[in-house]
């Protein structure tokens, strides 16, 4: 949730975008994803979408009748599960293939500017400049260093 936008995701039908009030929820928009879409986020005016085995996709959010479009698709090495954001990088924890850190700082072009090799990665939490990974050894900290 973003101020009153609530953005979910359905799995094998893609995401939705609400509008929602004290005693209504409007339907702004759903869009169908590359892949499963098992986690979203806001950033900005974009929607980010953990989509599984089909990476980490940035979708435009608009107005009018095409409220949600297709903007991006970063391809990493891993399925996405999660995504932490810590200004302009969106940080992807992608179960046995760590970590990866997307430079969202041109959401048109995203890039892939760092792998963490932290083992098998369920989430991530940031404070500051570090990361907190939770894994399946433990919880791991990395201090966050962008190229």
């Amino acid at each position: 949730a973003q101020d009153s936008l609530l953005s979910v995701s359905h799995g094998e039908l893609g995401v939705g975008l609400y509008k929602m009030g004290n005693d209504f929820c409007d339907t702004l928009g759903v869009l169908d994803t590359q892949g499963e879409a098992i986690e979203v986020a806001l950033y900005d005016n974009y929607l980010l979408v953990a989509n599984n085995w089909a990476g980490l996709e940035v979708i435009s959010i608009g107005s009018g009748e095409n409220v949600l479009t297709h903007l991006a698709e970063v391809e990493v090495n891993g399925w996405v599960k999660h995504i932490t954001i810590w200004n302009d990088i969106a940080i992807l924890s992608c179960g046995e293939n760590g970590v990866f850190l997307v430079d969202l700082s041109d959401p048109e072009d995203p890039r892939v500017d760092q792998a963490i090799d932290s083992g098998y990665t369920y989430t991530t939490y940031v404070d500051g400049d570090t990361i907190y990974a939770a894994t399946r050894e433990g919880v791991k900290r990395y201090s966050i260093e962008i190229r």
